[in-house]
Formats: C-alpha cells, structure tokens, sequence
C-alpha cells in the first residue's frame, strides 16, 4: 500500500527531507485514479424516460373502480404507449403490451370502452375517438406486434378481453367506431385525410383481428351490419392496400358464418323422443324367466349367504348385477338402492373368492387339463394353496364352537428347514394368523369355508390345566414345529351345500 501524503510537507515546514516516510508528492494522479475506478452512471435515454412515465400512470393492482377512473388520464396513457410502440426498440414494445396483457392494462381498457359507450351518441364522438380509441387501435395492431411469437400470449388476451362475454363489449366498440369514422370521413378536411386513412386501416385490423381469435364472432349478425357501416362509409381514395384487405378477410369470415345453416325452431310443446338402448337382463332368484341359478341366488338380500355355496360356485350362468338404470332394477326406493349396494360390494370381495376356489376345484377333478385364469370378466386371484389336508382331531369350544386341528405339507420354501428359519418366515408372512378365512376344498367337490383360531386358549382354558399337563403344550397346533408337517387350529366359518 503507497504512503500517505505528508501533511508537513503540504504546509511546507518538513524537515526530514529524502529520509521522511510519507509521500512528498503532490501531483493529482492519485484522486484521478481513485475517480476512474468509479464507473459512470449511464445517462437515461429518452425512450426509457417516456417508459418509465407511462409505467407510473399505471394505478396499482386492486383498487376501487371509481378510483381507479379517476387514478388513470388514459389519453394521455394510450398516447403515451403509442409513441413507445413506434419506437424501434422490441424490448419495449413486448414490455407495452405484456403490461396491457395484464389485470391492470385490462382494467385500464375496460375503462375506455366503458367511456366509449357512456359518450356514444355524444358530439364529441370523433375527437374521443381521435384522442383515446385510436393511439388504443395502433397500438394493438402495429404490425409488429401481431406478427411477434412472444407477444402471441398477450395480443390473444386483450382482443378476447376487448370482443367480451358473448362479444357484446366488442359490439359497442364498434359500433362506436362506426360511428366515428362516418363522422371523420364526412367532415374531413384535406389536412385529416392521413389522420383518417390511418383511422381506417388501424379499425380494420383490429376488427380483423378480433373476428380471427374468436370465431363465434362469425356468427354473431351485429358485427355484419358494422362492417357493412364501414365500408359504405370509405370513399375509394381512403381504401388503403392493408385496409382493402382487412376487409376482404373479415367479409369472407363473415360470410362463412351467415352460411351455416340455422337450427330450427321447435315448438317446447311438441315432445321430442330420444333414442335409448335398453338391455335385457336376467332377474335374481325366482324373478329369473329361467329360474333361481342356485341355491344362493334370492331376490331378497337377506336370504343371500355372504360366502358362497357350492352350488353358486358350480354355477356356469352370470351372476345378478344390478344397472346403472333405475327403471331395471326389480326394488325401488331405498330398498332398491340397498340391494343394489349389497350386490355390487358382494361381488367386489366374495366374487374373486367364489371365482378361485371354482378354478382350484376344475384343477383337482381336472389336473391335465389347462385350466383358464378368469371366469365371468374376474380377473385371476392371487391364491395360496396347501397340499394334503387332513383333520387329526377335534374339540369344541363355547364361543367357536366345533374345532378341528387341520394339518398340512410345509410349504416347498421351508420344507425340512431348521425351526428357528421355519418360526421367521412363518411370522414374517403373516399367514394363516387368527380370524384368516380358509377353504378346505377335495376333488369330490366338497367345500368348507373355515377361519383360523388361536390354538392356545382351548388348552388354557382348560379346567384340569395345570403344570403336570405341560406335555400336553405339544400337542398344541403350530405352523413351525415339525419338519416337513404344519398345523393350524380352525373352525367352521359357513358350511356349504354339498358337504
């Protein structure tokens, strides 16, 4: 870091000379290296003067109405924004309109129109028009403007905002601007005629271009009756290339409109049929032309068993569904509406149920035969299937009822496996725990639908239970303790017709 200036030496009263420390330099080039390490702050051009202006005359996002109308001068804000759009900077033309694209830029035309159709029978209709609805029109429809893809967002937003709820906003502005243009091109003088050429061709493109976004303008018989306004209105000499063409373009739209055939009017008297598809359908239990499909099928839900019987499960015809329909169904009223209910959850949960022991059974009457997955629309149920059932013992149990000891092959995975293995994955997939639903099925076709229960308490809950009997712990039923052998304590869940 240089020395400091020596302050003796700057009052002229240092005495040590060339041995001193601090500078005895008094040149400038210090203060003009410190200014020149500060860069200079660039000059605001006159663009970015005008924009930063019209920027603040935009009032802030929600607020009131009647202040907003009084917040903003919107001639001199439109006229403003068009001198920005003419000038040649892009960034600021897309800054224009995405600021008119948004809540407050349309809030900010809202008003105008809302002004245009307070004043339009008024005498002031033509410098109105002049000094608001045109610098509005050249803004929008600047050729530049319509044909940029970053400004297609916004440009779509103002003219489908300015066409309206069913284009009514857009039929008082033009027909405000109808009006308009009849008086400036009646009353014109030889000075007006550019200002009125320009007023021409700005209102076309812009009704052009609001009848191409939304096209349900084509139909709409208000718009047809203002452009023919316009143009009877235009005198050859104001009929510029672009207006010419402008033109064309909307009287072909419109055309294409009026050519759409109308419907015809019906009186509300006559009464009109739909067409209707109805689909037969075979009725439950007795109201069955072909009679009850089983033993479980009843036109009473409370006759019908949750689980399936054997003959249901035998069953080769389409089990009751209820339709979508009302008038089909065989109960009305909340009756109705319980069956219905009852059926279609009934089928959801016991149907793949029923459908999987019905494919297990074919396969055990049936065991060279490839037995189909599906059934009835069913997609395949995920089953798991012991082998080589048999009933060792029974008891009886007050609350259960009649117990059997059912035992059966340990499955492939952890046949002859050590206990401690055969305890792990037995409790890690949790299988056959208590209250599980299980179904004894032999190729006979006997079905018995059982639920596991816990093998402890039949034994504790013995009266001559005591630490003597503890022999008797095995005896117990368990899924782990033999090699190759597994046992489980069940009881009857619902016996089926057919045992």
């Amino acid at each position: 870091m240089p020395p400091g200036l020596c302050f003796d030496f700057k009052r002229g009263c240092c005495r040590r000379g060339t041995h001193c420390r601090f500078s005895h330099d008094t040149s400038p080039t210090t203060a003009s290296s410190s200014s020149t390490t500060n860069p200079q702050i660039r000059e605001e051009t006159e663009t970015e003067a005008i924009c930063r202006k019209w920027t603040y005359m935009i009032p802030r996002p929600n607020m009131n109405s009647s202040r907003f109308e009084a917040a903003v001068n919107t001639k001199k804000f439109l006229q403003m924004g068009w001198n920005l759009i003419e000038s040649e900077d892009a960034g600021t033309r897309q800054y224009v309109i995405t600021k008119l694209g948004a809540e407050t830029g349309l809030a900010i035309i809202k008003t105008l129109t809302d002004i245009i159709d307070a004043n339009q029978k008024d005498e002031s209709t033509v410098s109105m028009f002049r000094d608001k609805t045109l610098p509005f029109y050249r803004i929008i429809s600047h050729p530049d403007v319509l044909s940029s893809l970053i400004l297609e967002t916004p440009v779509d937003t103002i003219y489908t905002f300015l066409f309206g709820p069913s284009g009514r906003r857009g039929l008082r502005v033009f027909r405000f601007t109808a009006t308009a243009l009849s008086g400036m091109v009646l009353g014109h003088s030889s000075s007006d005629e550019d200002v009125s050429t320009i007023a021409i061709s700005s209102s076309l493109a812009v009704l052009d271009r609001l009848i191409e976004i939304n096209q349900s303008a084509q139909v709409i018989e208000g718009f047809t009756a203002i452009v023919e306004t316009i143009a009877a209105c235009i005198p050859e000499s104001f009929m510029v290339p672009n207006a010419q063409q402008s033109l064309t373009r909307i009287r072909r739209r419109l055309n294409i409109g009026s050519s759409l055939p109308l419907a015809p009017t019906q009186s509300t008297s006559q009464n009109l049929l739909s067409a209707a598809f109805e689909l037969s359908q075979d009725l439950p239990g007795d109201l069955s032309n072909n009679g009850a499909r089983h033993d479980n099928d009843h036109a009473s839900v409370t006759d019908i068993q949750i689980l399936p019987t054997a003959q249901e499960i035998a069953s080769p015809r389409q089990e009751y569904l209820p339709l979508i329909d009302s008038t089909q169904h065989h109960l009305s009223g909340l009756a109705g509406l319980l069956d219905r209910q009852f059926r279609l959850l009934r089928e959801d949960t016991v149907g793949q149920l029923r459908d999987a022991v019905r494919e297990e059974i074919t396969r055990l009457q049936h065991p060279n035969r490839n037995v189909p997955t599906t059934h009835q629309g069913q997609k395949g149920v995920r089953k798991l299937i012991y082998h080589n059932v048999r009933f060792s013992r029974m008891c009886v149990d007050r609350r259960k009822g009649l117990q059997v000891v059912a035992e059966f092959d340990q499955p492939p995975q952890i046949n002859n496996k050590p206990m401690k293995q055969r305890e792990d994955w037995w409790k890690g997939s949790r299988l056959l725990q208590v209250d599980s639903l299980v179904c004894f099925v032999s190729s006979n076709g006997k079905i018995v639908f059982l639920s596991v229960c816990d093998p402890i308490l039949p034994f504790h809950g013995r009266k001559d239970f005591n630490s003597d009997d503890k022999r008797r712990s095995d005896d117990i039923p368990s899924l782990f303790k033999q090699a190759n052998r597994a046992s489980v304590l069940l009881s009857l869940a619902e016996c089926c017709v057919g045992l």
